[in-house]
């Protein structure tokens, strides 16, 4: 019997190492303070534009032309981290995530064209819209604290600033110790006159 093999594939535009790093620090300096999370592997971090979930191997082609296609005359950006924050809300978070200041328009747009060129090849849309954020950790149940879960100066913290020139179609294999993500195909975005 025949079987379709798959990937489960995600858009995302990857972090430089000195910026893993200071929200490395970031996560070290939570764990304490925020208990019951399953943290999220520097290794790992990233801005999701499009998950596109379990994949058959034969779109993979189509996926590649459509991201080369839509992203040829997208031009870098500067992306600033800054802030921490939490999906859904603050009184039953899922989700901690470490947010974007500077550029976060810029990457609603390459979200939304990343969304565009992938809906033409039979993707379906996001039924929510984009938010610019990198997730550190899910909450494995709601945290017990007395206080407030975040802090003025937590929500404002910055975490340092790179030059957004590469999107990647990245897999993801699940493996019992955690996914294990690998770039698919890299797609250089023009540079800019700055």
């Amino acid at each position: 019997m025949f079987t379709s093999e798959t990937m489960r594939l995600f858009v995302a535009v990857i972090l430089p190492d000195s910026l893993r790093e200071a929200l490395l620090e970031v996560r070290r300096r939570m764990e304490s303070r925020v208990p019951g999370v399953r943290w999220v592997s520097p290794g790992h971090f990233h801005l999701t534009l499009k998950f596109l979930g379990e994949t058959p191997d034969e779109q993979a082609g189509r996926i590649q032309e459509a991201l080369a296609q839509a992203l040829k005359t997208t031009a870098s950006f500067p992306v600033e981290m800054a802030g921490l924050g939490v999906f859904p809300s603050g009184k039953s978070p899922r989700v901690l995530w470490a947010g974007v200041r500077e550029g976060r328009d810029a990457l609603t747009r390459l979200a939304e064209r990343v969304e565009g060129a992938l809906e033409l090849i039979g993707f379906p849309r996001e039924a929510r819209s984009f938010e610019a954020h990198l997730t550190l950790g899910r909450f494995k149940s709601p945290p017990r604290t007395n206080g407030p879960l975040l802090t003025a100066e937590w929500e404002q913290k910055q975490f340092g600033a790179f030059q957004a020139d590469q999107v990647s179609l990245m897999r993801s294999d699940l493996k019992p110790d955690g996914p294990v993500y690998t770039v698919v195909q890299g797609y250089l975005l023009k540079k800019t006159n700055t």
